[in-house]
């Protein structure tokens, strides 16, 4: 398959138009007509990554985030123009998957996030947290449980089934014992959306980066915060993107993980 096959097949499932403006998804480095050996699915493409998809002879890889979100007038010697040269010099290929896969509801994070958590079977309803014009795409999801459950059952459901390192995460909450049934979650950051959570009634909120001030003013409105890192929110396209690929088009697949984060 050439890489621009592989790019009209995957922009059928996660079209580029639900990307926010800010986002770089799509080719970023290419050459449309070269056919793909091997592909390395990941969450970032860091060094430890080109590396890995050098030795696995892969010459596409696929993560979730932009090899770069800015354009650049000089190619240098700073971190991000050596990734850039590196891939370029090794022939690799760089394709990513961002907001588009964020929001789509039915195919993209939310869908990944359930079927890692195997909980269909505990789960009243799940909408998209904060809504596009289209309903069929937003910015996180809400899960409404059939029976209450606490939050420490909670953080422990999803660490565990993320398999996220524990030592990076918190709960802030006024009592993690207490049952509830109704969680927001936002993979990567949750920055901005307080006022939603608050009136949508969420209990808990799963996600990383929020400011002191933010995580203040959610514990004295009573919301609880779980922070499962940027990283151990996301690490979960890895697997989903890795088995979609490797069922969908019949391509030979590797995945990386980044073992510090």
């Amino acid at each position: 398959m050439k890489i621009s096959e592989f790019v009209k097949k995957i922009e059928k499932t996660y079209p580029l138009n639900y990307c926010e403006e800010y986002d770089n998804s799509g080719l970023n480095i290419g050459c449309s007509n070269d056919s793909i050996t091997n592909i390395l699915v990941c969450l970032d493409i860091d060094i430890n990554a080109i590396e890995y998809a050098i030795n696995k002879k892969c010459n596409l890889i696929v993560s979730h985030h932009p090899l770069t979100f800015n354009s650049y007038k000089n190619i240098l010697d700073d971190i991000n123009s050596l990734r850039i040269k590196e891939v370029i010099l090794n022939n690799i290929n760089c394709y990513s998957l961002h907001t588009n896969f964020d929001s789509l509801f039915s195919s993209g994070m939310a869908n990944a996030y359930i079927k890692k958590l195997n909980i269909s079977n505990k789960i009243k309803k799940i909408n998209i947290l904060k809504k596009n014009n289209d309903n069929k795409s937003g910015v996180g999801f809400v899960i409404e449980f059939k029976k209450k459950i606490s939050i420490n059952n909670i953080y422990n459901l999803f660490i565990k089934k993320l398999d996220i390192k524990i030592d990076k995460t918190q709960i802030f909450s006024k009592n993690s014992y207490l049952l509830v049934n109704k969680v927001a979650v936002c993979p990567g950051s949750g920055r901005g959306l307080n006022n939603i959570l608050l009136n949508n009634n969420i209990e808990v909120f799963l996600s990383s980066e929020l400011s002191h001030n933010d995580i203040l003013d959610l514990i004295d409105n009573n919301v609880s915060y779980i922070n499962l890192t940027h990283y151990g929110s996301e690490k979960v396209f890895i697997e989903y993107i890795y088995k979609f690929i490797k069922t969908k088009y019949k391509l030979n697949v590797y995945k990386y993980y980044n073992e510090i984060m």
